[in-house]
């Protein structure tokens, strides 16, 4: 046999790392698609969540379609979070700098709102945390709620929760 016929048997380098990769997305892809399935642990203290979710930029049909009492879901992991208990409504506003005068302005966009809806829920206390269907929510969170008559994206504004009894 001479060198140009002659084949190396086994693996070489670039096969091996083609493989690694392979093994490694769908490791990732396994880890992701379990990750939102994960069973609770539970063991966290029981209380009731009454917390507001800020939704900016509305139109007013929106603004004003929120049915109370609906249930609440978040729209990314469709994680139950409780029921509507209100909706208030307000013009929509920003700050704006007069660069005449130096001062700086409230000024209201004509036809948009902002609705804070306020939302209870049942959910547990773990480690300093409020988790409600392994959905943890502070002030500050970013939540994709849905309801029925409205939906966006907002801002976890303030939130409260009473211990109850298990």
């Amino acid at each position: 046999m001479n060198k140009t016929t002659r084949r190396r048997r086994g693996i070489n380098f670039f096969d091996l790392f083609v493989l690694l990769m392979v093994v490694a997305v769908l490791l990732v892809a396994a880890y992701f698609i379990n990750g939102s399935k994960r069973i609770t642990t539970g063991g966290g203290t029981p209380v009731t969540v009454t917390y507001s979710v800020e939704i900016k930029n509305l139109s007013e049909q929106v603004s004003k379609s929120a049915v109370i009492g609906s249930a609440v879901r978040d729209g990314v992991r469709k994680a139950s979070l409780g029921k509507v208990k209100r909706v208030e409504i307000v013009p929509m506003w920003y700050m704006k700098n007069d660069l005449e005068t130096g001062e700086i302005k409230r000024v209201e966009v004509d036809g948009r709102y902002t609705a804070t809806v306020v939302c209870e829920a049942q959910g547990e206390l773990r480690g300093g945390r409020i988790v409600i269907n392994e959905f943890t929510i502070g002030v500050g969170s970013e939540i994709a709620l849905q309801s029925e008559g409205i939906s966006g994206t907002g801002y976890c504004v303030a939130l409260d929760y009473v211990e109850t009894q298990q």
